[in-house]
């Protein structure tokens, strides 16, 4: 049975009692923000009990939700566990302390005396030895703190919450009390004990407490997924979660950062079934967790957890790993800078751990996995099912019972997924059109290009914070640009569409803004004057054409795919439809009022501007209309699909806000460029 009835805090501290915050409970979390609301509710309720005819004025500040703590001897000390309440009861307590320490420093008549009541009525229980001595024992990474302030006035030192806190209250009552305006300490230490009032709701033995708690989240604690599993496998051990906790729990909290705790107990439900979802982390581990039927179960749970942490602090500092190929590929995983391969990364870790791998064969499928994602990125493959594909992996070793090597399984794995793991054809094939400098997010981007330096055996030390990617010929071209290219070129503003943002015409630099669209003559100086080797190839051009893009990507490409390992030979690749999706996607997605043209619907998805024409003439699409020719005209082969529809493009796109000129070219003001494009296609960021 749950009773619930209101009372000051006097009642609730007052006598032979002692309220635990459970291990399982947050530290102590509030900040300046709600110490200094609390201390203005304070200082007018101390106000409006000492005005005229007010005297018995209070102010609730919310619930105290209480449960009897288990193990609890007859005859002793009755304590209960804070399921709910714990931030104000603590800030309370605090604010009482550091009443209790300015009465002692004013060294008033009967100051002594005066501390010692309020000490022994809501801070301590007199008669009572060790942590017993304490009405209020906060968890543990808050208790050393805690009890120093309460021990040893005003010498607690440290940047705790606990002990920013007991300071901020204790310069508030320094300004107080120089305030003629401001209520007396008497008068606030009265509006804090006798004024304030909670609504105190206790269980009973027989109640569900933890189910309680979980009621009480889902109204307003909000706590993680990872704070959610933490608790419920310590109210699950009565007896031995102090013991847990300081040698288990305490060990993963000091490898791990809170999100990442949360995102380990996600993986590892991940690698038993790939399809848990991140946000039901709480809901599938607890089903999990209730199958564990007693306490030595449940702690050799909190044990495992631990060690499982360890292993996954490894993902996040490799500096620690003692294996150099392993170092080196956790390294390079982590500036990737994508959870989406932790799933795998700590399986392969596990099973290193385990015997079943050892650490050359897990470095070689950590290579692999990079490759996966290098691969795409260079093939201009969306990112859509990289979570899935990498989360089925784990699974698929974690399940593996055929003994093979962890570098074969991977292998294995990632070539069955034909349509994912870009081949060496296939990468050669897609890489000469497709935009690289769109292609998945700008830090991995950036990062294979740090890599291709890698490969061209540079020995310098680069800062990558202090390059930024830079385009050789321009994204806009200049007139002395056109006349250069023209000079070499028909075609130019086609091509030059078709391949600005390829691979071939992409290179890192720290002169990005200098550099901007001047002359390839006046880049070369710059190009020429960089550590980058990649930049000083481009500088021993005489000129930069089209022809010049397209082999310096075919020369990238040879360098990527001897360096990144590919599938296994021998399996046709399905045909891929990830590319019409896009344009799809795309035209579907075009606000009324805009066009584009087949070059830009081209570098967007990583095509051919003639593949974009000829599979809009053959296949059915959302608004094929608002496609034009570079000059802003329709194209002579234009014709609807399958409606047989007699409209002219030109007319409805009139009727859609676009204007043409007497060439019958559209507005370029309303024309959407590749760039543009990209931000429409599906999981744009």
């Amino acid at each position: 049975m749950v009773k619930a009835q209101e009372v000051s805090l006097q009642k609730i501290l007052e006598g032979s009692y002692q309220f635990q915050v459970p291990l399982y409970q947050r530290p102590y979390q509030w900040s300046k923000g709600q110490w200094d609301v609390l201390w203005t509710d304070i200082l007018r309720l101390a106000q409006e009990r000492h005005g005229e005819g007010a005297v018995g004025a209070n102010h609730f500040i919310g619930s105290l939700v209480l449960a009897p703590a288990p193990g609890v001897v007859a005859g002793g000390l009755t304590k209960f566990m804070v399921v709910d309440g714990q931030q104000r009861l603590t800030t309370l307590t605090l604010v009482l302390a550091a009443i209790r320490d300015h009465i002692l420093a004013s060294g008033e008549e009967g100051a002594l005396r005066r501390a010692s009541r309020l000490e022994h009525t809501f801070l301590v229980n007199q008669y009572e030895e060790g942590p017993e001595y304490y009405k209020l024992l906060p968890t543990q990474q808050d208790r050393d703190d805690y009890t120093t302030i309460l021990d040893q006035a005003r010498v607690a030192r440290g940047n705790s919450r606990i002990v920013e806190a007991y300071q901020h209250f204790a310069s508030l009552l320094d300004l107080a009390e120089g305030d003629e305006e401001t209520p007396s300490v008497k008068e606030i230490e009265d509006a804090v004990s006798h004024g304030l009032s909670l609504v105190s709701i206790s269980t009973e033995h027989d109640d569900n407490v933890y189910r309680i708690f979980e009621s009480l989240n889902n109204t307003g604690l909000k706590l993680t997924q990872g704070d959610l599993v933490r608790n419920h496998l310590f109210m699950r051990l009565p007896t031995r979660s102090q013991e847990l906790y300081d040698r288990h729990w305490r060990s993963l909290q000091r490898a791990l950062e809170n999100e990442h705790i949360e995102t380990m107990l996600w993986i590892d439900l991940v690698r038993r079934d790939p399809v848990a979802r991140f946000k039901d982390t709480y809901a599938r581990q607890r089903l999990r967790l209730e199958t564990m039927r007693t306490e030595d179960e449940v702690a050799e749970e909190v044990k495992r957890l631990a060690h499982l942490g360890a292993l996954y602090r490894l993902a996040w500092h490799p500096e620690e790993e003692s294996h150099a190929g392993v170092r080196r590929q956790l390294t390079r995983l982590l500036d990737w800078g994508a959870t989406v391969t932790d799933p795998p990364v700590l399986q392969l870790l596990i099973m290193r751990d385990q015997g079943r791998a050892t650490s050359e064969e897990i470095a070689q499928a950590m290579l692999l996995i990079e490759s996966y994602l290098v691969r795409r990125i260079l093939a201009g493959r969306a990112s859509q099912g990289i979570n899935r594909q990498l989360a089925t992996l784990s699974n698929e070793l974690y399940e593996d019972t055929t003994g093979e090597p962890a570098d074969v399984l991977v292998r294995n794995y990632l070539t069955r997924q034909v349509r994912q793991f870009v081949s060496d054809q296939g990468l050669r094939n897609a890489a000469g059109t497709s935009a690289f400098y769109y292609s998945g997010r700008a830090k991995q981007r950036k990062q294979v290009l740090l890599w291709l330096e890698e490969l061209f055996n540079s020995q310098e030390r680069i800062d990558p914070d202090d390059l930024t990617i830079e385009h050789v010929m321009p994204q806009t071209l200049s007139a002395e640009w056109e006349q250069s290219l023209a000079e070499h070129h028909d075609e130019v503003a086609e091509r030059h569409t078709a391949l600005v943002h390829t691979l071939g015409n992409l290179t890192l630099t720290g002169y990005n803004a200098p550099q901007s669209n001047r002359p390839f003559a006046e880049k070369q100086a710059y190009l020429r004057g960089t550590s980058l080797k990649m930049s000083q190839e481009i500088a021993d051009e005489s000129v930069w054409t089209f022809d010049s893009i397209e082999a310096r990507t075919d020369r990238l490409i040879d360098l990527a795919v001897q360096y990144w390992p590919g599938p296994l030979e021998g399996i046709e690749p399905a045909p891929d439809k990830e590319h019409w999706v896009n344009l799809r996607f795309i035209l579907s997605e075009m606000p009324t009022g805009t066009w584009t043209t087949y070059g830009d619907l081209a570098a967007a998805i990583g095509v051919s501007a003639q593949s974009v024409g000829n599979y809009l003439a053959h296949k059915p699409a959302s608004n094929p209309h608002r496609v034009l020719k570079t000059n802003g005209a329709v194209s002579d082969q234009f014709a609807w699909v399958g409606d047989n529809q007699s409209v002219d493009p030109r007319d409805l796109l009139q009727d859609e806000g676009i204007t043409f000129d007497s060439r019958g070219r559209a507005d370029a003001k309303t024309r959407l460029r590749a760039d543009a494009l990209v931000e429409l296609m599906p999981g744009a960021e």
